[in-house]
Parts: C-alpha cells; sequence; structure tokens
C-alpha cells in the first residue's frame, strides 16, 4: 500500500500476508480479516472498521492505529513475546504462548480481553473493560506489583485447567448494569467488590 491516499479491505475479505508495508500518507481501513505472519510496517494510519479482524503473528512498527470500532478484534499472535500498541480496542485477543506486554496508557477496553493458551500479561495500569474477561488453559493476568486495579462490566471466565489471575492486592470491581457471571476454578481474588 505505497500511493494511493485512502484504501480500503473489503468486508467479507479474508487475506493473509507475510510482510505488509503501508507508506506514510496512506490510510488503509480493514472491514474485513487481515492476518499478517511477519513484518507489518504502517508509516501511515491502519483503521479498523466494524467487525473486522487484525492478527498480528510477526514483528510491526504501526505510526497511527485506530481500533475502537464496534465489534471489531486485534489479535497480537507471534510466539516470541509483543508490546501491545497503547489505543483504546474493542476486543483484544492475546495468544501465541508468549508474553504480551501491556503500555501504561492502555486503559480501556471497549469489548473483550482474552488471554490464549500459555500466554501471560501484566497490566501496567488500571484497565476498564466494558465486554467479558477470558483467562484460558495456563494463562495468566497478573494486576502487577502495583495491584492495578480492574473494572468490570461483563462476565469473568477462568479456565479450570491452570488459567490464573495473578491478584496481589488489586481489586477487581463488576460494574455491570446487568447480571455478570464468575465462572471457572482456577482465579483466585484477593478484593472484589461486586
Amino acid at each position: 500500500f505505497a500511493t494511493t491516499p485512502s484504501q480500503t479491505i473489503a468486508s467479507g475479505s479474508a487475506v493473509t500476508f507475510k510482510n505488509m508495508t503501508v507508506a506514510s500518507g496512506v490510510t488503509v481501513t480493514n472491514n474485513g480479516s487481515v492476518n499478517v505472519t511477519g513484518m507489518l510496517d504502517v508509516a501511515g494510519v491502519w483503521v479498523q472498521g466494524t467487525s473486522s479482524s487484525l492478527s498480528i503473528g510477526g514483528t510491526y512498527s504501526i505510526a497511527s492505529l485506530t481500533a475502537s470500532a464496534i465489534g471489531n478484534t486485534v489479535r497480537y499472535t507471534s510466539t516470541s513475546p509483543q508490546a501491545v500498541i497503547g489505543v483504546t480496542y474493542h476486543h483484544l485477543l492475546l495468544s501465541g504462548g508468549s508474553v504480551k506486554t501491556l503500555p501504561a496508557n492502555l486503559t480501556t477496553l471497549n469489548g473483550n480481553l482474552t488471554i490464549s493458551n500459555d500466554t501471560s500479561t501484566t497490566l501496567a495500569a488500571d484497565l476498564t473493560i466494558d465486554g467479558d474477561v477470558s483467562i484460558n488453559s495456563r494463562a495468566t493476568l497478573d494486576v502487577s506489583t502495583s495491584n492495578f486495579a480492574i473494572n468490570l462490566r461483563g462476565n469473568w471466565t477462568c479456565s479450570t485447567s491452570n488459567g490464573a489471575l495473578v491478584a496481589r492486592s488489586g481489586l477487581v470491581t463488576l460494574q455491570g448494569t446487568v447480571s455478570q457471571r464468575l465462572e471457572g476454578g482456577e482465579c483466585v481474588f484477593n478484593n472484589l467488590t461486586l
């Protein structure tokens, strides 16, 4: 994506790239499903459309990412450690069986947080999640030694196969306006407010 200032990946498209480059001055709007397995180099702007999907499976440099559209999902899927970009996401999925580093300016998810098998992450700030939290088999969510808080408006599911919340002294507050569920036997809350 090098010359046309505004380009769109159509809804319903499902494409996989080894490497992808978006030049400076170019805006790509993704309305489909994009999987990048190698290097994603965005010197311009990447915009996630409604219900779109972006999977980042390798290394990346993204100058500008907009990922707050309803129903869209950004997936960090590399088997190597990855640093999550500090923007507001709708759905955020962390996978690949590696460490995913959250930034201090990631404070809101408008949808769900899913931590897939064998993947771990540690909060770097208080986090408000408007959707659900799912911690899958052998995955870990750590509130850090700073004991950051989690404010949850959806449901909490923790795998019965060693999915873990490292709660420390962090506060988890259920803030939903409708009934909320806590499911799974491996997450232990030290401070829980209903």
